[in-house]
């Protein structure tokens, strides 16, 4: 049937095979009951009352289709689920309904309203795995608002790998990124929406799951000591801003050090077709974060995956980790992206794991280690390092680059790690180096490491 003037309906019931279409906007304020067919509201609003429901058996089969301008709006007077029962036609039928459950806000004169395109949103970043599919929500008269929302869709939906396709919201810009989807139910899940848009499924925030050690702290049995975190030493805000170190402006910071902390580090991602090009040139994003006594590398929490965020990966990836008085190191080989889209790398488990191994890189018991001793952090370990040390030898409740071992003091157990690595320079050379780093080092200052005996801690 065709309607040609604008109705409000107490209640509505659709049951006819050939669907309905209305050339006008209509209102329901009681229930919606869809037993068969499609209802094509085109450019035009379908708008359920407060205290409307759903009841029949929506589906592909008994739906709205809003794939038009027109929404299929919902009134509010508070806090509350709805699933507006939507999808489209375009190809072949198909329902991809929206849930929309408010948990908190002040609702005057409140209305939500969904459509849908059957289609990829049109933005550079999402490649790979993604949906072609979006959903338009939107909303007036609710502030403050706290919100959670499930969108479903179709296999026909998936391009690329489901399990790698996570919730983003594309609009307003900047894409933001939520869970990955529940491939069990065919789901994308955003919870605490503060703002509405446009949503769709892709490439969610890249994670990186990196397992490195440093030997200043290493303690011989494949952990790090975190005396610094014990004794509150390790700074609330990322340290490679200030000025000494690869101008790295993030303003990563915490309330508390988490637990297991052994120090803050600096990561980079780059991208390149192969190890030996992966320039600095090639950064894609930089990152600080912590590393823990097991040598994982996480997030700001302590327990995640490190997270760069949605910068367009178009080549390989390689990992530089950077430490404030340790040598730099790269990954020798690229990082593909595991089931769940996280990018793994090991550093421990060979000496080839770092770009150009033997050098800036070391066995240290039964693994591999970042050297210790790069004070100065200009990318070799001399005599400027040792001077870095001597001047303040004998300080105590430090957070330094000269204190090597990490320990929160300046004593000879520094020294001797710089000795033993004395004339280490980083794997790779300038590969590694920023523009500040290559400027001139200091190995030409001396020929020799020079000696202390008998120096008590």
């Amino acid at each position: 049937g065709t309607t040609s003037s604008a109705f409000t309906f107490p209640d509505l019931v659709v049951n006819n095979a050939s669907g309905v279409t209305f050339e006008k906007d209509a209102n329901v304020n009681g229930t919606l009951t869809l037993t068969n067919g499609l209802v094509n509201i085109g450019n035009n609003n379908f708008t359920l009352g407060a205290a409307s429901t759903i009841a029949g058996t929506p589906s592909a089969s008994s739906m709205i289709v809003a794939t038009g301008s027109g929404k299929v709006q919902k009134l509010w007077t508070g806090t509350g689920s709805f699933t507006f029962p939507v999808g489209d036609n375009t190809a072949i039928a198909e329902y991809s309904p929206v849930t929309l459950t408010f948990t908190s806000g002040t609702f005057n004169n409140a209305v939500t309203g969904v459509n849908l395109v059957n289609a990829a949103f049109n933005d550079p970043s999402i490649t790979g795995s993604y949906l072609k599919r979006y959903w338009n929500i939107t909303q007036s008269g609710i502030s403050g608002f706290v919100c959670n929302a499930v969108y479903q869709y179709s296999m026909a939906d998936v391009v690329g790998t489901e399990t790698n396709i996570a919730s983003i919201q594309v609009l307003p810009a900047p894409i933001t990124a939520f869970a990955m989807a529940n491939v069990a139910s065919h789901q994308l899940i955003t919870s605490g929406l503060t703002a509405l848009g446009t949503f769709t499924g892709g490439p969610g925030y890249h994670m990186f799951h990196l397992t490195a050690f440093l030997e200043g702290p290493l303690n011989g049995s494949n952990a790090m000591n975190t005396t610094l975190n014990a004794n509150h030493l390790i700074p609330l805000s990322q340290p490679y801003n200030n000025g000494k170190s690869w101008s790295y402006s993030g303003n990563e910071n915490v309330g508390t050090i988490p637990a297991e902390v052994v120090d803050w580090i600096l990561v980079e991602v780059r991208q390149a077709p192969s190890a030996d090009l992966a320039t600095s040139s090639t950064i894609m994003a930089r990152r600080a974060g912590f590393i823990k006594s097991d040598g994982t590398i996480v997030d700001l929490d302590g327990t995640s995956p490190l997270n760069i965020g949605r910068p367009l990966i178009n080549k390989p990836l390689f990992v530089v980790v950077r430490h404030r008085n340790h040598l730099s190191i790269m990954s020798s080989n690229a990082l593909p992206p595991d089931a769940n889209g996280i990018y793994n790398y090991d550093f421990s488990t060979a000496l080839t794991q770092a770009y150009g191994s033997g050098n800036g890189y070391k066995p240290v018991g039964s693994t591999f280690a970042m050297v210790a001793g790069d004070a100065d952090k200009d990318g070799s370990i001399y005599v400027s390092d040792y001077n870095n040390w001597a001047v303040n030898f004998g300080k105590t409740g430090v957070y330094e680059d000269f204190d090597i071992d990490m320990d929160g003091a300046g004593f000879v157990s520094d020294y001797s790690e710089w000795a033993n690595n004395y004339g280490k320079e980083l794997n790779g050379g300038t590969l590694l180096k920023s523009a500040k780093l290559n400027a001139v080092t200091d190995k030409s200052e001396v020929s020799a490491p020079l000696y202390i005996s008998s120096v008590p801690k």
